[in-house]
C-alpha cells in the first residue's frame, strides 16, 4: 500500500497537490478506487506495543506537525529575536550605579514576563487543537495520559531550550548583567525553567479548553493580572495581607526573584556613601539565597503538570 506523506504543505510539489486533490475528490464523491485492489484478511494476532514505543511515535507525530507549519516556528523566532534586538537597545551598558538599579530591575522582570507568557501562549494553544484526537485514541485504548503528557512536553521541549539559547546570547552579554563565572549559566537555567512554568500552565489551562480561542482569552484573564504580584510592581513585603499569598502561585515572583538574586548578589554597586542604600535585594523584599526561589520552580514545574495529567486523565475517562 503507497502512502501519501507531505513533508511541508505550505510548499507541496506539483504531484504531491495533484494527489491530494484525486484523495479529496474520491472523498467528497464517496468512490474509493484506491481501496479497489484491497483484500480483506483475518487478523492472525494483536502486537502489543509498548509505551515507550507509543512515547517515539507521539514525539515523532509532534515533530511532523510542527514540520508542516515551519512559518509558525519562525515567526515566533523571528519575533523573539526582535524583542532582544530593540531590548538591547533600551538597556544597553547598564553600568552599576544606584540609577542603574531601576534599569536592571526593569529588564529583568521583563525577561521574566516574556519567559513565562511565552511558554504559556504556546502551550496553551497548542493542546486544543490535539483535544479531538486525544480523547479518541485514549477512548480506544491507544495510548495513556502519561504517554501522551510526556510525549507532549518532550516534543516541545527543543523550542524551550532554543528560546533560552538565543535570549542568553542576545540579552546577558550586550546590556551589561553580572559578568560572573557561572551567573551566565545560572540566567540560562532559570530563564528556561521560567519557561517550563509557563509552559506548565498552559498545559493546565489548554487542557481546560476545548478551543483555542477559549484558552487564549482564559490564559491573558489568568496570567496578566498575576504580574502585579511578581515583585517589581509592588513590593513583596508591603502587600496587603488578605491577598499577599497570591505571590507563592505565581511564576513571576519565582522567576523574578531568581533573576535578582543571579544578578545582585555578588554586584557592587558605585553608590554615594551619603546617598540611599544600594541594596537592590532588600529594596524588593527577596531572599539573598537562590535556592530560596530555585526550589520552588522546580516543584511548580512538576506540579502543574502533574495537574494538567489528571485534568486530561479525567476528560479521556469521561469520553470513554
Amino acid at each position: 500500500m503507497n502512502f501519501l506523506h507531505i513533508v511541508d504543505r505550505l510548499h507541496m510539489s506539483e504531484e504531491e497537490t495533484q494527489i491530494l486533490q484525486t484523495l479529496k475528490d474520491a472523498y467528497k464523491e464517496a468512490d474509493f478506487p484506491i481501496f479497489e485492489n484491497l483484500e480483506s484478511k483475518p487478523i492472525s494476532r494483536v502486537r502489543h506495543v509498548s509505551s515507550a514505543k507509543k512515547f517515539i511515535i507521539l514525539c515523532e507525530r509532534g515533530f511532523i506537525n510542527s514540520r508542516r507549519n515551519p512559518g509558525a516556528s519562525q515567526a515566533w523566532i523571528s519575533l523573539l529575536i526582535i524583542i532582544w534586538i530593540v531590548t538591547d537597545l533600551l538597556f544597553h551598558d547598564l553600568g552599576n550605579s544606584f540609577t542603574s538599579i531601576q534599569n536592571i530591575n526593569g529588564i529583568l522582570f521583563f525577561i521574566t514576563i516574556v519567559a513565562v507568557m511565552n511558554g504559556n501562549s504556546s502551550s496553551s494553544m497548542g493542546i486544543p487543537c490535539e483535544r479531538p484526537i486525544y480523547v479518541k485514541e485514549y477512548s480506544q485504548g491507544v495510548y495513556g495520559t502519561l504517554t501522551y503528557v510526556a510525549a507532549k512536553m518532550a516534543s516541545e521541549f527543543p523550542l524551550q531550550v532554543l528560546a533560552a539559547i538565543v535570549t542568553s546570547a542576545m540579552v546577558y552579554f550586550p546590556v551589561g548583567l553580572y559578568n560572573g563565572a557561572g551567573n551566565f549559566f545560572v540566567f540560562f537555567a532559570v530563564f528556561l525553567l521560567s519557561y517550563l512554568m509557563g509552559s506548565g500552565l498552559g498545559h493546565i489551562i489548554g487542557a481546560l479548553c476545548k478551543t483555542e480561542e477559549l484558552a487564549f482569552g482564559l490564559s491573558q484573564m489568568f496570567i496578566a493580572p498575576l504580574i502585579t504580584y511578581g515583585g517589581l510592581v509592588v513590593n513583596v513585603n508591603r502587600l496587603n495581607s488578605a491577598f499577599s499569598w497570591i505571590r507563592y502561585i505565581t511564576p513571576y515572583f519565582y522567576a523574578f526573584g531568581a533573576l535578582s538574586v543571579n544578578q545582585y548578589k555578588d554586584m557592587e554597586f558605585d553608590c554615594d556613601p551619603d546617598g540611599p542604600e544600594c541594596d537592590p535585594l532588600n529594596q524588593l523584599g527577596f531572599d539573598s539565597q537562590i535556592q530560596a526561589y530555585i526550589l520552588p520552580i522546580i516543584l511548580y514545574v512538576i506540579i502543574t503538570r502533574i495537574i494538567a495529567y489528571w485534568i486530561l486523565k479525567l476528560l479521556g475517562m469521561k469520553a470513554k
